[in-house]
């Protein structure tokens, strides 16, 4: 790879000489090929083609493998193609005849990168530019000025696929165009890698896509996205604050569609002052450690068919009572009674543990406590129909040594428990008539024993009949 002047002599009258093979002529374009531009490289309608200080109206480029020379006018040229080139400084393309720029496996570095003017600026009206794996230092729309300095901003239509980004910021803004990050359509499945992602202060009166970002820290915050926000593939792996690992998405306006489908968040994802106006969804969406939509405003239905990890302990210890309670509330609009059931389970762990914590009597906290300890204990709040059957098996062999293995006869509860173990399972004494609820044989002569397992079978037989209800019900 050489240097800019390496590969161009000028001489004079802006006319310069290309060395080599690093310039090609196309049709209606020039591709520059493994060079690189160490000096400011502007293309705009004031000045044409400007290298450094040096204006340049024709290039002549020699194949010296063909004997011959081509001359190009550069009013004439409509396509810019880089490849395997190297940016020292961001080039200034904007001239009006052009209406196609390509970078393709090309490396930019953080200097002078205002990517809305010198790139994106819509100089022609169907221009478009394309990114291709390309390795970009600092990807920057808008400025440190307040949002009404830069209203209304358009950008050309741009396609970015693949590569990595070591900070994509978007600040003080009003993007009045599309804006789509790896948009994953039209065959692409490549994957960009973000370094540090901050979204704030700003405005997206179009589309707003980021697909299929490797995203190392992000926050999102101070925003309106006007119509559809989408956020497809997308993985978070943590904040921005190097102390709190969160991930925050905090007072953003959803007019349209929020999609966070097949998202990954590895930490803690809060949503916080947040208004979903439109519908959204966060389908087969993975949460590694927990989810907060205590403080969103949701307007209309929110789907979360498929979402995995909400139920780890992690996910548990940080996800409140009414996440959970939110999640089952807008399965039950959609119908989805079966995972409805899964975090109204989740949503009665979570209280039981915080039981202590509410502001009511210490009568009413052991009350609660009691009732909804048994309920975890039995049945997972219902999630398991098999823990039921277990216990009612321990009951009926409780019921049955009682009464035919009586505890008197032992000196000591570990020789009486020794000889309950050979009854029930080395000589196969055990009777499953103590399995029914409805056993009334020697009643009346244990009869406490009978009123523990008609209570107890009562109850867990009912446990078994919600768990299996769970998964059932229509």
């Amino acid at each position: 790879m050489r240097g800019i002047n390496d590969c161009i002599e000028c001489i004079g009258n802006g006319f310069c000489t290309v060395i080599g093979s690093g310039i090609r002529k196309g049709t209606e374009g020039i591709t520059f090929d493994h060079i690189i531009f160490d000096q400011f490289f502007v293309w705009n309608n004031s000045d044409g083609l400007k290298i450094s200080d040096e204006k340049i109206e024709t290039l002549e480029i020699k194949r010296m493998h063909l004997g011959r020379a081509e001359n190009i006018s550069i009013p004439e040229v409509k396509r810019l193609t880089f490849r395997n080139c190297e940016f020292i400084y961001l080039p200034m393309i904007d001239h009006k005849n052009i209406w196609y720029v390509e970078f393709d496996n090309c490396t930019f570095g953080t200097e002078n990168m205002n990517w809305a003017k010198n790139i994106l600026a819509p100089s022609n009206v169907n221009k478009k530019v394309y990114l291709k794996e390309c390795k970009i230092g600092t990807f920057h729309i808008g400025d440190i000025r307040d949002i009404r300095y830069n209203s209304n901003i358009e950008l050309s239509y741009l396609l970015l696929t693949g590569g990595e980004i070591e900070e994509l910021t978007i600040e003080n803004v009003e993007i009045a165009s599309k804006f789509y990050i790896n948009k994953q359509y039209d065959g692409n499945n490549k994957q960009t890698k973000i370094g540090k992602l901050t979204i704030q202060n700003s405005i997206f009166k179009d589309n707003f896509k980021l697909h299929y970002c490797n995203v190392s820290q992000a926050i999102v915050k101070d925003s309106d996205f006007e119509k559809h926000a989408d956020f497809y593939m997308s993985k978070f792996h943590r904040g921005i604050d190097d102390e709190d690992p969160t991930i925050y998405f905090k007072a953003l306006n959803f007019k349209g569609l929020a999609l966070f489908g097949d998202c990954s968040f590895y930490e803690k994802v809060v949503f916080r002052y947040i208004t979903f106006e439109g519908y959204s969804h966060f389908r087969q969406a993975y949460f590694a450690k927990g989810l907060e939509l205590d403080y969103a405003n949701i307007q209309k239905e929110m789907n979360f068919f498929g979402a995995t990890g909400l139920d780890s302990k992690e996910s548990r210890t940080n996800t409140s009572q009414e996440t959970y309670r939110i999640i089952k509330h807008n399965f039950d609009r959609l119908g989805n009674k079966i995972e409805a059931n899964k975090y109204h389970s989740l949503e009665l762990d979570t209280k039981r543990k915080h039981i202590f914590a509410q502001p009511t009597s210490w009568y009413q906290k052991c009350e609660e406590f009691v009732i909804y300890s048994a309920h975890w204990l039995f049945s997972l709040h219902s999630r398991s129909w098999l823990i039921p059957l277990l216990w009612i098996f321990v009951v009926s062999v409780v019921v049955d040594c009682s009464i035919n293995v009586p505890y008197a006869a032992y000196s000591s509860f570990s020789e009486y428990a020794k000889h309950c173990i050979e009854y029930i399972f080395i000589c196969h004494e055990y009777n499953p008539k103590y399995l029914s609820i409805f056993s009334s044989v020697d009643i009346e002569k244990y009869p406490k024993v009978f009123l523990f397992q008609k209570i107890s079978l009562g109850y867990l037989y009912y446990q078994f009949l919600l768990a299996v209800r769970k998964d059932t019900k229509r």
